[in-house]
């Protein structure tokens, strides 16, 4: 499915507003047709129209006829699953005595699955629906998943193959499904899909050997621009069957997910080789599958990662083609509405979030660029707390690593009051003190040897110098603090593993006169508390901290906390904890409101530590205005 083809411009925005006013939502709207148009009206909301594909051969004119049904007792159809393309370049269908324009992909398509000698019962989102009437748009978008789910089977367009790769990669695809389940069966137990299997380096070898053009070829497969639309998720992930077609070659698509199992758990020799990352393809395999939800505990940010990620012609696609997924269903239902301006669908989703869930988690997702922060806040059109999906490069908030396990507010669901027509979020909470010093942007490149080095060096404490005897113990918990802010620690789950690359730093690092004393000294405190173990190399350490501090800043309050925050931090920000939020967020004042810059990781308050000591002081809970 692809949205309507206009464009919501942000001066109509006025105009858009108005109009979700008068939206009514009856089947009277769903009749708006032209003399020419062969879609008579869909009277129920269960209403759907069935194309009887008549058949032809080869560039025969394409001829349909539609007829309308009631989706819960509707004669076995399959449904088109396809890149639109230009929406420029068409070819004309002849339709129930008229003719509807269709794009040459969609064209190639049709002419693909007709049959020789009878008609085929299809689905196809451009015929099916009426996409100049955006009423019933709205109305049949909220049908897509009950459409697809009941198909006998998903009929996947991936082009015409002008490079000739699909015969090569679809046989490989068969082959080495037909081999993985012969080496399994030799060792004696049956293949179960989705489940990892050890094979040794030479059966592995085997898989791949004498088969370098046919993976090459698979790698052109995996690129193609289908597995990157945004409505795949839905229209594939939920299907009860499905056929991948390229040209004139097809192959089923569960030999292609367990072959893209393969490749993404033991298959790293030929993924190196041949660039062959199947990525894309292996998790559309039962997207929408309750079961596998429930059992495997996706996250959010997997979820966030395919809003940004994928393409998609309407920016509402982005959050309207995710509306049945479980973890969306569970804030739902939600309004399809594609006269609304796009900031306002996504501000709902956000809202759903926070009300259903008692969760900030949404708000905190997110890592502003520079460009995008500053636009928002100097034209003040988008406002910091929603995130604009179709505007990010990078999905991943500053905190990313362990943030399910973090309870910065402990328990306290969130306090909000929200003025939608001014875009405007009040939370509650309260600040915990401002930013005063920042280090350079971090990037991942740099944790090879001993770049934290410089960053670390502005943290020195800045007060006279305590008792010679407890200089080196304050300076050692002070380079810990640093150390373990860079990989955002969870210390309950990983500090045993992390010590030993943070001595490693140390020890790179005791070439500096001011900070040796410190780096011999934990070294020797680490020798007689951790017991070294190849299974913890230093790498680990190096790979942790480049993750999760990659285009951040290390940065320092006025009362000597250490933290982790966005790249477009600055000194005078605050540092607030807001109710229901799992980290603490920086926020930037203007006049009497806030920006929202983003989440952070502050070093002792992860675990609620500051809503103890507030609560002790008696401090009062503050409102905080956020544009």
């Amino acid at each position: 499915m692809e949205s309507p083809a206009s464009e919501t411009s942000e001066s109509d925005l006025e105009e858009e507003q108005h109009d979700t006013e008068v939206l009514s939502g009856t089947f009277s709207q769903l009749a708006i047709t032209t003399e020419s148009s062969p879609y008579n009206p869909l009277e129920t909301p269960d209403a759907i129209r069935i194309i009887h594909l008549q058949p032809g051969t080869g560039a025969d004119r394409i001829v349909c006829e539609l007829s309308t049904v009631q989706l819960s007792n509707a004669p076995p159809y399959e449904a088109i699953s396809y890149v639109w393309g230009n929406p420029n370049i068409t070819e004309p269908v002849e339709c129930d005595d008229s003719e509807i324009d269709v794009t040459v992909n969609l064209a190639a398509a049709l002419r693909r699955v007709r049959l020789r000698d009878s008609p085929r019962l299809i689905w196809a989102d451009a015929l099916c629906i009426n996409q100049k009437n955006i009423y019933e748009c709205n109305h049949q978008v909220r049908n897509m998943f009950d459409i697809y789910k009941n198909a006998e089977r998903v009929l996947v367009w991936l082009g015409t193959d002008p490079g000739d790769h699909a015969d090569g990669a679809f046989a490989l695809v068969r082959n080495i499904y037909q081999r993985i389940k012969q080496l399994h069966a030799a060792k004696g137990g049956p293949f179960v899909a989705g489940k990892q299997h050890a094979l040794s380096e030479r059966e592995v070898d085997e898989l791949h050997t004498g088969l370098g053009d046919s993976w090459a070829s698979l790698r052109i497969v995996f690129l193609n621009d289908y597995f990157k639309r945004m409505w795949i998720q839905q229209e594939l992930g939920i299907a009860r069957k499905a056929t991948l077609m390229c040209g004139d070659n097809e192959v089923d698509w569960k030999m292609v997910y367990y072959t893209s199992r393969f490749l993404n758990m033991e298959g790293k020799q030929i993924r190196k080789r041949y660039r062959c990352d199947p990525e894309n393809a292996r998790r559309l395999y039962r997207w929408f599958d309750d079961r596998l939800w429930e059992r495997n505990k996706f996250s959010l940010e997997q979820i966030c990662d395919i809003m940004i990620q994928s393409k998609c012609s309407k920016p509402h696609d982005r959050v309207y083609a995710l509306i049945r997924h479980p973890l969306f269903r569970s804030i739902g239902p939600f309004e399809v509405d594609y006269h609304k301006h796009q900031c306002d669908v996504y501000m709902d989703l956000v809202l759903k979030w926070i009300t259903k869930r008692k969760s900030l988690d949404f708000i905190g997702q997110f890592r502003h660029s520079r460009r995008l922060f500053y636009k928002q806040t100097e034209e003040q059109h988008w406002p910091t707390w929603v995130p604009n999906f179709a505007g990010y490069d990078d999905v991943h908030g500053v905190v990313t690593r362990w943030v399910g396990t973090f309870k910065a507010s402990r328990s306290f669901p969130p306090d909000v009051n929200v003025d939608q027509n001014a875009r405007v979020l009040q939370l509650k909470g309260f600040a915990i003190d401002s930013v005063s010093k920042r280090s350079q942007r971090l990037k991942e490149k740099q944790f090879i040897l001993s770049a934290p080095r410089k960053s670390y060096r502005i943290f020195l404490p800045d007060s006279p110098n305590p008792p010679e005897g407890h200089k080196t113990i304050l300076k050692l918990k002070k380079f810990e603090a640093f150390l373990l802010t860079l990989v955002q620690a969870n210390l309950e789950e990983e500090l045993e593993q992390l010590r030993e690359g943070m001595a490693y730093w140390q020890r790179a690092a005791m070439e500096d006169e001011d900070l040796a004393p410190q780096f011999h000294a934990y070294e020797e405190a680490l020798k007689t508390t951790q017991t070294y173990s190849v299974h913890a190399p230093w790498e680990y350490f190096m790979s942790s901290a480049g993750l999760a501090s990659r285009r951040s800043r290390v940065f320092c309050t006025r009362n000597g906390y250490l933290g982790l925050g966005s790249d477009i931090v600055r000194n005078g920000d605050i540092v607030a904890i807001l109710y229901g939020g799992k980290t603490p967020f920086i926020l930037r004042p203007k006049d009497d409101y806030y920006f929202l810059v983003g989440t952070c990781y502050i070093h002792g308050i992860m675990y609620g530590e500051a809503v103890d000591e507030f609560e002790w002081a008696g401090c009062l809970t503050e409102e905080f205005e956020i544009h």
